[in-house]
């Protein structure tokens, strides 16, 4: 810069040295990809580098006002949409363009779930849907609560966005209350028992009969079934196991008329034998083997057998030079 003095006496002269100012580069887009996309209720993550100078964001590519400073820049909380930001390197000039960096805000995803009614003893596939994974708070989609329950089931989509609780509500149907007996607990092979079946009005045995009673002689211990469906649509079962004896032994004791009784037969566990003279009676099981023996000179004996499973005992009874056999059945 030149001045030219044009009149006489002190002059004031000012020196000015003007430096040239270069535009830094734009700044470059660093955010990675996993950080582009968030949910719903959080917060973004922009990145952006630059080789020199200080990195300014804003929210369009005129604004003056600048958001934030810095390599990285937190957004705010926002609905869901799909955003855009810029960035530009400032030194002693901004960058000659301002670099757009995009945030897409995803929605939590809705989950819904189906509802179901099932019978006890049945399972439950609950199938919800708007998300793409899920987690169940039983565990599993297949369920078999044994009452009416109450699932939550929560859904993510493909970044992890989680999705409010669903719920699925499984009904559970009672099943028909079935009761099944013997007559004879235990049976030897050849004879016969009658199977009784309560508490509803119509039956099913796994023989193909329908009555409430079934006789069967099976030769080797077998269990039988008994269904009934309720007038809820639901189908009972109970499980009944006839015991078989071969009985080895019996055909050792001889059989008579003596006149003595037992009583009461069937009993729980005691009976009591009465005769008109005096009489022996030993007690087997049905393999033969002997358990107890009582010599009575007349009247009553008490038998105890409380300490033995329920099942088929004999009492070998004699008198009189006579000798009697009389099943015992403790059920």
């Amino acid at each position: 810069m030149v001045n030219t003095l044009t009149s006489a006496g002190s002059n004031d002269i000012f020196v000015i040295k003007l430096f040239p100012c270069a535009a830094p580069a734009p700044v470059v887009n660093a955010t990675p990809v996993s950080r582009q996309t968030i949910c719903v209720s959080t917060t973004g993550t922009l990145s952006a580098t630059t080789g020199t100078g200080t990195v300014n964001w804003y929210s369009s590519a005129t604004s003056t006002l600048a958001l934030g400073t810095g390599t990285n820049y937190i957004t705010p909380v926002m609905a869901a949409g799909n955003y855009t930001y810029y960035a530009e390197a400032s030194t002693c000039a901004p960058s000659a363009t301002r670099t757009a960096v995009t945030l897409t805000v995803n929605a939590l995803p809705v989950v819904t779930a189906n509802d179901g009614v099932i019978c006890q003893g049945q399972s439950f596939t609950i199938l919800p849907t708007g998300a793409s994974t899920y987690i169940y708070s039983s565990g599993s989609a297949v369920v078999s609560p044994s009452s009416t329950t109450f699932y939550s089931i929560l859904g993510f989509d493909a970044i992890g966005c989680k999705s409010l609780p669903a719920t699925s509500i499984v009904t559970v149907m009672p099943s028909p209350a079935i009761t099944a007996a013997s007559s004879s607990p235990m049976i030897c092979a050849g004879e016969s028992a009658t199977l009784t079946a309560t508490g509803v009005s119509s039956y099913t045995w796994s023989t193909g009969s329908n009555a409430a009673s079934i006789v069967v002689s099976p030769s080797v211990n077998t269990t039988y079934s008994v269904a009934s469906l309720g007038t809820n649509g639901c189908t009972g079962v109970v499980l009944l196991t006839q015991n078989v004896s071969l009985c080895t032994g019996l055909h050792e004791l001889a059989t008579g008329n003596s006149p003595a009784v037992i009583y009461p037969n069937p009993s729980s566990g005691i009976f009591t034998i009465e005769a008109g003279s005096a009489f022996a009676v030993s007690v087997y099981d049905v393999l033969g083997n002997i358990l107890m023996t009582y010599d009575v000179m007349a009247g009553k004996q008490t038998i105890d057998l409380n300490q033995y499973a329920d099942g088929i005992y004999l009492a070998k009874v004699a008198q009189g030079g006579q000798v009697q056999t009389i099943r015992l059945i403790k059920q």
